[in-house]
């Protein structure tokens, strides 16, 4: 992995910010980076939709500004004063997601820490979410960390006041589908065990779906085939293989890496293990559009839902 030198942080001021403002702060002091926050200042939709007049509609974006400038400035104070750092800080006025990356893009980052509010359903489906938006498409790897608004402090208060597990990697977790994607996280998170005295485990989930007979077929037609007996034993043993083949030029190199086969749906079973994680390093095939909307992407499942911070990483093609 690339040395981590300069981390992005966008902050929204909202109390889903303080997990991942404490995530941001315990890596930048471990790799040695700078810490940069980034705040777009917004109009509330609301109160834009209820005035027309250009003149009202520029005192609220100055109002909106002059309140940002001065929460930034607090927080900025707060954490020099917790932590020792003095982190760059910026507000602007835009569209999150495309000033977020385009920050990223322009400024030559290497890690993004953004907070996740864990939408599903049909909030997420038409609200959609800057986050994901910007794990989708981002150039550096991004750290996503899950804001609870009923457990989480303020962002401020956050900084410094969370426990002290909050940071420290002990284990990390690698689902692997054997593709230039999770080989390329896989090779980040070793980088990270270096920094962090981490173990490493390897994960691959073999998906394993009810199948019916064709149609016409006069012995079993209209039947669910169960997979089991020699199917499973025969996918257990294919994925033991190809998991044996992907780590063994790692473990020529010296590194030691835990590995795991488990039968079952890979986002429910990675939701299940982040539990028993401190972190997942998952690679992404960046989709967009719609092939994501159809497609889905297991990857963007975990950094919505999962229980521990995810950490993204887009295969070697689509990476700056």
């Amino acid at each position: 992995m690339d040395k981590i030198e300069r981390v992005l942080v966008p902050v929204d001021f909202s109390e889903c910010a303080g997990p991942a403002l404490r995530q941001a702060t315990v890596w930048a002091q471990r790799c040695g980076a700078e810490l940069h926050f980034l705040h777009v200042a917004r109009v509330p939709w609301y109160l834009g939709a209820t005035r027309t007049s250009v003149e009202e509609l520029r005192a609220l974006k100055i109002v909106a500004r002059v309140k940002a400038d001065a929460e930034m400035a607090g927080l900025v104070v707060f954490v020099k004063r917790q932590t020792g750092q003095e982190p760059r800080s910026k507000v602007t006025h835009g569209t999150p997601r495309n000033v977020i990356l385009e920050a990223a893009e322009l400024s030559d980052y290497d890690l993004i820490v953004m907070g996740t509010h864990g939408r599903t359903g049909l909030a997420h489906l038409f609200l959609g979410s800057t986050t994901e938006g910007v794990v989708r498409r981002a150039p550096c790897p991004v750290l996503t960390v899950r804001g609870d608004p009923v457990q989480a402090p303020a962002p401020a208060e956050a900084a410094a006041a969370g426990s002290a597990k909050e940071g420290q990697l002990k284990k990390i977790l690698v689902p692997v589908d054997f593709s230039r994607h999770s080989r390329a996280a896989l090779e980040y998170a070793l980088g990270l065990s270096k920094i962090f005295d981490a173990a490493v485990e390897v994960q691959h989930v073999v998906e394993i779906q009810p199948s019916y007979a064709p149609v016409g077929d006069p012995l079993v037609s209209g039947r669910v085939i169960n997979p089991v007996g020699p199917f499973i034993a025969f996918a257990e043993s294919r994925a033991v293989e190809q998991l044996t083949a992907m780590l063994e030029p790692f473990e020529a190199q010296g590194w030691k890496i835990g590995r795991k086969v488990v039968m079952g749906y890979p986002r429910d079973v990675l939701l299940a293990a982040a539990r028993s994680y401190d972190l997942i390093v998952v690679g992404t095939h960046g989709r967009k559009g719609l092939s994501h909307f159809f497609l889905g992407s297991v990857a963007e499942q975990i950094v919505r839902r999962a229980s521990c911070p995810v950490l993204t990483i887009r295969g070697p093609q689509e990476a700056k």
